[in-house]
């Protein structure tokens, strides 16, 4: 996992504040789909994002869990072979697939990249960047997340008896910093400078992800 420590919060008290700051802009959800996920197949005949989990692709289940609870969701994939399949079910669910040209050079091209379409097309106020080999994430933790994030400065991370994980959100003052983003490079450095809020939810699919075929078994009916 990628985070330090924060402090707690109250989701109620986070829900019920008050505040004028962006409210008019949306938040925007981020999958990150670019991966190679050489450690599930070797070869790269078998894409993880496309194998099934409780009857429907991996992938439809991290991208759902955000579109149920977020207008605007960006699903930043790689180009190849299995491309036109997982952009086909990113419209299914009303997300909007982009191509990072630089996949290839890690998960921090892949955020930075999805920070500029975030502001470019949806003048976010701020986003939920999520993993799309976790299907098991629940929509009710993203809209935890969110409600969260009611200042520009503030990163919102779910917890789980005692452990972070994904996704997590970050308010727009923290855009640029992660548009800067490049390589292996994903967004715990950024987090470990700040002191996030620490969301408790009800919810074991933030540990869970689908990286080995193996996982498809050990993490069956997380609840």
């Amino acid at each position: 996992m990628i985070f330090g420590f924060g402090k707690k919060s109250s989701m109620l008290d986070r829900a019920m504040a008050v505040t004028d700051t962006g409210q008019k802009k949306p938040m925007v959800g981020i999958v990150l789909a670019a991966g190679r996920g050489e450690r599930f197949d070797a070869t790269g005949n078998k894409n993880k994002l496309l194998t099934s989990v409780d009857s429907m692709p991996t992938i439809a289940l991290s991208i759902s869990a955000l579109t149920t609870v977020l207008d605007n969701v960006i699903v930043v994939i790689r180009d190849g072979k299995q491309r036109e399949a997982i952009e086909a079910i990113a419209l299914q669910f009303g997300a909007t697939p982009v191509v990072c040209a630089d996949a290839a050079s890690g998960m921090g091209h892949s955020i930075a990249w999805g920070i500029s379409k975030a502001q470019s097309q949806f003048d976010a106020r701020g986003v939920v960047i999520a993993l799309a080999d976790m299907p098991y994430v629940a929509s009710t933790t993203i809209s935890a997340l969110v409600s969260h994030i009611r200042s520009p400065h503030e990163i919102a991370v779910p917890c789980y008896n005692g452990e972070m994980g994904n996704p997590v959100a970050f308010g727009q003052a923290h855009f640029e910093a992660l548009g800067r983003l490049n390589g292996d490079r994903g967004a715990r450095g950024l987090i470990e400078k700040h002191t996030p809020l620490i969301v408790d939810v009800d919810d074991p699919g933030i540990l869970q992800d689908i990286d080995t075929p193996a996982d498809l078994v050990r993490h069956q009916n997380p609840r």
